[in-house]
């Protein structure tokens, strides 16, 4: 009799905690992106992304306030144009950027700061040459090997086999190169 009690409790805390908890309208964000909550006129809280993934987007945030709190903001303007001529959005999505300007120009927590305007911090965790010169650059990189792990597919974790050495290749079959 006990136990059905504690049980029914259980039960009934656990609905209580779901039922005081604000409603979430929106996607969750991808790990490590950039997100901004906002309350409707309903009380629920809304999520809004705020990544870059156009060159418009990119002109809006170069104009926008939070350029200031960017470590973006502290580079000289030929870094800065070099850098953003670099970019190169496809598909809603930054897809190549220049490597050499944002490694000679940040360490690696500053890197991480200025790729989470694209939601790409996690590529900081296979960045060859980032700088590491704090404990903060440290977390950074910590933080984007996390954020990198998270993206990653469960079955992305077992190693990869080329078909013939798993003899699941059949007559006439035709591979595609990779």
């Amino acid at each position: 009799m006990m136990g059905k009690q504690a049980m029914l409790g259980c039960a009934a805390l656990l609905i209580a905690g779901i039922a005081a908890a604000p409603a979430v309208v929106a996607d969750t964000p991808l790990p490590g992106r950039g997100i901004q909550l906002q309350k409707t006129d309903s009380g629920e809280l809304r999520i809004q992304r705020l990544v870059v993934e156009t060159p418009a987007q990119w002109q809006q945030w170069l104009a926008s306030p939070a350029l200031a709190d960017s470590p973006f903001s502290r580079l000289d303007p030929q870094r800065r144009q070099a850098f953003s001529r670099s970019l190169e959005f496809r598909n809603g999505a930054l897809a190549d950027y220049s490597h050499r300007v944002l490694l000679q120009s940040f360490a690696a927590a500053d890197a991480y700061q200025v790729l989470g305007i694209f939601g790409l911090e996690h590529e900081l965790a296979f960045l060859p040459g980032v700088r590491v010169e704090s404990a903060a650059d440290r977390r950074a990189l910590a933080a984007a090997a996390a954020a990198l792990e998270a993206r990653q597919s469960p079955f992305a974790q077992i190693a990869p086999q080329p078909a013939m050495a798993r003899g699941d290749a059949r007559p006439g079959q035709r591979w595609q190169p990779d």
